[in-house]
């Protein structure tokens, strides 16, 4: 069903935001049927930072607000800042699971469950941006810059961000909770320096390189060019080797340096494990924040100037630095002038020397005397066939039992090759068991017909409901999933099932009789304490209670 409002979306708003305003403007009391209005669904957790079920939510939404799933994935929850510097195959199954699939997994997914790095437990905002808001547009709402992890200033008016009283986790799974002058009455800031020296810069760095990555195209990064373009910079700036090897020591001892007036501020930077893995070769996923963290490190550390950078990567592959080098060799310099003119050490000079066939009085760089190792994949690649050939009945498992050296060897270095020539894995599908709906639905009508009733005879009463039927059957929570498939059982349902006025009602009555049984006469304050009833009650039930007293009781009936 389409919709017929839908509030428009203000710019860089939380989808949580957006469906939390759509619950208010449309004074809707109950969470559940607004989750069963948006997506078709009452069972639909309301997430802040990567909501799913995105294509059944653009399903009924109106088409002039012409909110795609796509578009609500880009421009509306925090999924470009989590894929800013993942693979593109990553990029694409998160997004597919935004869209289409359940987004539970998303976040081990991403790797983010296992990363150091927290998200903020409330949701947060900037009194500057809210007073602006109420100025535009008459209303608060909830910015998607304000809640990135690491992000502790607004990045447009550099003001610290502010805690509101909305946890979503904390007991609202399924309530979207708007910004209004109620959840935003908190005064206390995050405790963010806002000085215009380095703390302050930093935070606002952070923030607006945050901003940034949310704001950009989800397109995916090659783990292996992320990777080459770290160890370049590191290069440029001599915190590794012209070959690469870094110096973690002085990487370390630059990164308390460069971020010691944060240290404080942001529990991120306290851990710094990250740190020694990220200028490594990309193996897994890093957080977000410490792509921003490292290239901030980056930038703040001066890298050397053109004239004095010939560094391997760059200068040693040039036709300008081989000519350099064939003149400085013919003009005679010793090994250390010309490495100090070609700003590279000497053995890099040797190296390429060596390379060129230059004739120099130099002692030539020292080379490994052990012999090339043989290639081992052609004698691995023929034992492996030849177990296939002798015995063909042998899946990939049982070859790879026989032959587990192998298999590991080619598993890690010849991945391609091993998936090419292994044998089909065998499918084994189970028979598909036909299930008698008919049959079924009419058992367990008859089934809870029979519960009913004896529930219906109970002392004291126990009121009659779904859950209370589907506990006695041993089936809590079926028979709501399978709803369509089981007319009998809801015809049976919508007939015994008792509304709380009905079930107030039999309570009356039971305690009527009960007390006439014990004490002769009933009076209504007793018939009330002993049926239980609350405060307030339906007319009818007031009806049945005043009705209770007896012309010559002098008791006063309950109000």
């Amino acid at each position: 069903m389409i919709l017929p409002y839908f509030p428009a979306p203000y710019p860089d708003e939380l989808l949580y935001s957006l469906l939390a305003r759509y619950h208010r403007h449309t004074c809707s009391t109950s969470p559940k049927q607004t989750l069963e209005d948006l997506f078709g669904s009452r069972n639909v957790r309301a997430t802040v930072d990567l909501p799913g079920h995105l294509a059944a939510l653009s399903s009924h939404l109106p088409p002039d607000r012409r909110l795609t799933p796509e578009r609500l994935a880009a421009e509306f929850t925090l999924f470009p800042y989590y894929v800013a510097f993942q693979p593109p195959m990553v990029v694409a199954s998160v997004h597919s699971a935004l869209i289409g699939g359940r987004a539970g997994s998303i976040h081990m997914h991403l790797g983010i469950t296992a990363s150091t790095v927290a998200a903020p437990t409330a949701l947060r905002y900037c009194p500057t941006c809210h007073t602006e808001a109420l100025t535009r547009w008459g209303e608060r709402f909830w910015r998607r810059a304000h809640q990135l992890p690491g992000v502790a200033v607004c990045p447009d008016h550099k003001v610290p961000l502010v805690d509101s009283s909305v946890v979503p986790g904390l007991g609202h799974q399924h309530e979207f909770i708007a910004a209004d002058e109620q959840t935003c009455r908190s005064k206390f800031a995050s405790p963010a320096c806002v000085d215009h020296g380095g703390c302050g810069t930093i935070l606002v760095e952070i923030a607006m390189r945050s901003a940034v990555l949310l704001n950009r195209q989800p397109q995916g990064v090659d783990p292996a060019d992320l990777t080459a373009q770290y160890r370049n910079a590191m290069i440029d700036r001599q915190l590794a080797s012209a070959s690469g090897r870094v110096d973690q020591r002085r990487l370390h001892a630059t990164f308390v340096a460069v971020f010691a007036s944060t240290h404080s501020m942001l529990p991120e930077l306290q851990d710094t494990a990250w740190l020694t893995s990220i200028v490594r070769k990309h193996g897994h996923a890093f957080h977000p924040l410490h792509h921003i963290l490292f290239s901030l490190l980056l930038d703040r550390c001066t890298p050397l100037p053109e004239i004095v950078r010939p560094t391997l990567r760059r200068i040693v592959a040039t036709t300008e630095f081989k000519n350099r080098l064939r003149d400085l060799v013919s003009q005679g310099a010793g090994l250390r002038a010309t490495a100090r003119a070609l700003a590279v050490d000497t053995n890099t000079i040797r190296l390429h020397v060596a390379k060129l066939s230059l004739d120099t009085p130099w002692r030539p760089l020292a080379r490994s005397r052990a012999a090339p190792k043989d290639d081992p994949r052609p004698s691995i690649r023929e034992r492996w066939l030849e177990l296939q050939r002798q015995e063909p009945q042998l899946g990939r498992k049982g070859l790879a039992r026989q032959l587990p050296a192998e298999h590991i060897w080619l598993y890690r270095h010849d991945r391609v090759w091993l998936d090419v020539h292994s044998p089909a894995t065998l499918t084994r599908s189970l028979p598909a068991i036909r299930v008698d709906w008919a049959a079924v639905d009419h058992n367990l009508a008859t089934a809870l017909r029979e519960s009913a009733e004896l529930v219906r005879y109970l002392s004291p009463p126990v009121r009659i409901t779904l859950a209370e039927l589907e506990r006695r059957l041993g089936r809590s929570g079926w028979i709501e999933k399978r709803r369509r498939k089981l007319p009998k059982t809801l015809a049976v349902l919508a007939y015994a099932v008792e509304s709380v006025e009905t079930f107030q009602l039999r309570r009356i009555a039971w305690a009527k009789e009960a007390l006439e049984g014990s004490e002769g006469s009933a009076s209504a304050w007793k018939v009330h304490r002993l049926a239980k009833l609350p405060s307030r009650t339906s007319a009818a039930v007031r009806q049945a209670l005043v009705s209770v007293t007896p012309t010559n009781d002098p008791s006063v009936s309950c109000r």
